[in-house]
């Protein structure tokens, strides 16, 4: 942190520390007299450095880069399922939506298990305002059954962790799986937040993989 002195009626002198974001290097312009509001501060700075979710890709940056730089690079495997490691009878894979070169990374992570496998939707970005808000509907179907899952308000994280999910998920228990490939069968439509008042149908601007 900074300092600077200030000088008193009495004649004493005493510093007065100002606190800056430790993403200052990375652009983040703000400054605090308390440390309690700069830890306060960093769950939600704009330009706190996120992750590339494209497996073995180890690039990270602020939001606005890592969006230029997944469509730079990873454009092949967009809106695909890739493999991101197996062992056993676990299996995880990532599918990675985005629409063009500025729009919001949207991951949807599948980790098979013993009882079935894990759907989860994630945002990749900072929890700051000004960040896209994005809805999601996600379903699974096989053998004239369906399963559904969604929310209005998609969850913001600056990196992926595949540990079993412990809420905000879809679980598919093993009876629903077929012999063919399960990712085969889901379907995920992307939005933006929906008001109470506005009806359930997806928009124009939707996005359905």
């Amino acid at each position: 942190c900074d300092c600077e002195k200030l000088s008193c009626s009495s004649g004493w002198k005493k510093r007065r520390y100002i606190y800056i974001c430790p993403n200052a290097q990375h652009g983040c312009t703000k400054k605090f007299f308390r440390n309690g509001d700069v830890l306060y501060h960093e769950k939600e700075c704009f330009f706190a450095l996120c992750y590339c979710p494209a497996p073995k890709c180890n690039y990270m940056g602020v939001y606005n880069d890592l969006k230029t730089h997944y469509y730079t690079n990873h454009k092949d495997t967009m809106n695909e399922f890739v493999d991101v490691s197996s062992s056993g009878e676990r299996i995880e894979k990532v599918l990675v939506i985005q629409m063009d070169r500025s729009g919001p990374l949207v991951a949807v992570q599948f980790i098979k298990e013993q009882e079935g496998f894990y759907l989860t939707v994630k945002s990749i970005a900072p929890s700051a305002p000004g960040v896209e808000e994005c809805s999601y509907d996600i379903s699974y179907s096989y053998g004239g059954k369906t399963m559904r899952h969604g929310s209005s308000e998609m969850k913001k994280v600056r990196k992926l962790c595949f540990k079993k999910p412990k809420r905000d998920f879809m679980l598919v228990p093993n009876f629903l799986i077929g012999q063919h490939c399960p990712t085969s069968d889901i379907e995920i439509c992307i939005g933006k937040p929906k008001k109470d008042d506005e009806e359930e149908e997806a928009d124009e601007e939707d996005v359905k993989v």
